[in-house]
């Protein structure tokens, strides 16, 4: 793990105190052979083949710069469990929030992601849900 922090560091200098690698609470593979990592600062991609970065931050694509956990699923599409922001996916083209209103239990908060069988798992401090782009059950 230290040394995936020193060869994300070195590919992202840009970054400053409040978009941080300082603290990274999730990865997860890509399905290019890279590497998704949720911070305190946001979603960074790291390809060891092409030796390049990509980030998505907040308030571009993410309602709030923390970021606790990323999921790439089976389809490509990828989920970012937020530190408030509730669940966000983003499928290519469109960033969807799912919230409350769409089946997250809980404040906003979701801490971890997981696919299962096609479905997306979500815990989060209200409790657990499952579902897909269209919508989560409790």
């Amino acid at each position: 793990m230290h040394y995936l922090m020193i060869v994300l560091l070195s590919v992202a200098p840009e970054w400053d105190l409040t978009t941080s690698l300082s603290f990274v609470y999730g990865a997860s593979a890509a399905s290019d052979g890279g590497v998704w990592c949720a911070s305190s600062g946001g979603v960074f991609h790291f390809s060891a083949e092409q030796g390049t970065g990509e980030t998505f931050l907040c308030p571009d694509q993410l309602p709030v710069p923390d970021c606790l956990d990323v999921l790439e699923d089976s389809s490509g599409r990828l989920w970012f469990a937020t530190g408030g922001g509730g669940l966000v996916m983003y499928d290519g083209d469109q960033w969807n929030t799912y919230s409350s209103f769409e089946g997250i239990p809980g404040e906003g908060t979701v801490t971890s992601l997981l696919e299962n069988s096609g479905e997306i798992w979500v815990g989060c401090r209200g409790g657990i849900a499952h579902g897909d782009q269209r919508g989560f059950t409790p």
